[in-house]
């Protein structure tokens, strides 16, 4: 009978997945067997993987090199970026966020209606950064009347899209892309567009009026991709990525000594920290100096932008360094009453050329 290594005793579990040592979303390849890993405890995992993987400095490396989602390396196979809410790198009183995303370390603004709201006012403006259009004027009539379209439907399919930092300003973006609409706000309250169209729609209907009855006279606002140069900025949560370092070094270990290895009570602190991504700084730390006098020339030999995991014994404890993008390593301890053989093992990921070896190859 199957066991999860993370819920242990439940027997009311489903195995039809397989869980990945690192992360698919990071390139990962190698995964455990059927069985080990319930499909649970993997839905469990799946939302704080995704904030990792989106608001952090793992997901802004992800972001900046690749690969893409679900690990694809080639940017045609992914029918849509992931959008999210670029910040203004400068400093605007007017506009300081947009709808875009990041790619190779460039940032693309989708074209948009932004709108900033005080307490008695709204301002607005037709964004298009990026973009090879023929004039301001007739991409702001086009994007007008989508956007009116949008906002008349009764049926509005759109995207909600995260915003991944604290702002003290009142905005909603509403962009266009791909034949997917997109929709941000940083109100606390719930994202409503039926309310939202009510405030804009008049706005956006004298709008029409003045761009086709003026067309010599009204010079609509337009900001030009010279205005601003935009950037992702993230809230991070440490939890949550200490959550990632724990989670990959424990697969890692039942992949290498088995499930029934890691099944032992003295790991359950530790699959209770994952499962409830609890305070992982019990076994998580940052060196300055690995510990272990070999391992620093195995990783000066691995692919760039590698990720790996290496595990080792070292008296009775055993520890792993777990790297993302071959960033500097955080040591995860995983235990402290290991009484067999010392070993080292590990698996390094060149999510690059997709491909995934043992330490052992790269041991010189």
């Amino acid at each position: 009978m199957a066991r999860c290594i993370y819920y242990k005793d439940r027997d009311d579990l489903r195995f039809d997945k397989q869980e990945h040592i690192i992360p698919a979303g990071l390139g990962g390849k190698q995964m455990l067997e059927k069985g080990v890993v319930s499909d649970e405890a993997n839905e469990n995992f799946s939302k704080t993987e995704l904030r990792v993987l989106r608001d952090s400095l793992i997901g802004l490396n992800r972001m900046n090199n690749g690969p893409g989602k679900r690990g694809s390396l080639k940017v045609k196979k992914v029918k849509t970026p992931t959008v999210t809410v670029l910040r203004s790198d400068l400093n605007n009183d007017k506009i300081d966020s947009l709808l875009g995303f990041i790619f190779m370390g460039k940032s693309f603004v989708i074209p948009q209606l932004t709108t900033y709201w005080e307490e008695y006012s709204l301002s607005y403006q037709y964004v298009a950064l990026n973009l090879d259009i023929p004039s301001v004027e007739l991409f702001q009539i086009e994007m007008n009347e989508k956007t009116i379209q949008f906002l008349e439907s009764k049926k509005r399919n759109y995207r909600p899209v995260h915003v991944p930092f604290t702002t003290d300003k009142n905005f909603v973006h509403i962009g266009y892309y791909k034949n997917n609409w997109y929709v941000a706000t940083s109100f606390k309250k719930r994202l409503n567009v039926d309310v939202m169209a009510v405030d804009l729609l008049p706005v956006l209907y004298e709008l029409r009026e003045k761009l086709k009855n003026e067309k010599n006279s009204f010079k609509p606002e337009f900001m030009d991709e010279v205005v601003f140069k935009f950037e992702n900025r993230l809230d991070m949560n440490f939890s949550d990525m200490g959550f990632l370092y724990l989670k990959t070094a424990f697969n890692t270990l039942a992949f290498f000594k088995g499930s029934k290895y890691v099944m032992h009570p003295s790991f359950d602190e530790v699959r209770e920290t994952v499962l409830t991504v609890g305070e992982s700084g019990k076994f998580i730390r940052l060196k300055d100096d690995l510990e272990h006098p070999d391992i620093e020339s195995y990783i000066e030999s691995f692919p760039d932008k590698a990720h790996y995991v290496i595990l080792f014994s070292e008296d009775r404890n055993i520890n792993a360094y777990v790297s993302f993008y071959r960033e500097k390593p955080v040591v995860v301890k995983l235990g402290n009453n290991y009484e067999g053989e010392p070993f080292i093992d590990g698996l390094v990921c060149d999510w690059q050329n997709t491909e995934e070896t043992r330490l052992e190859q790269w041991i010189k």
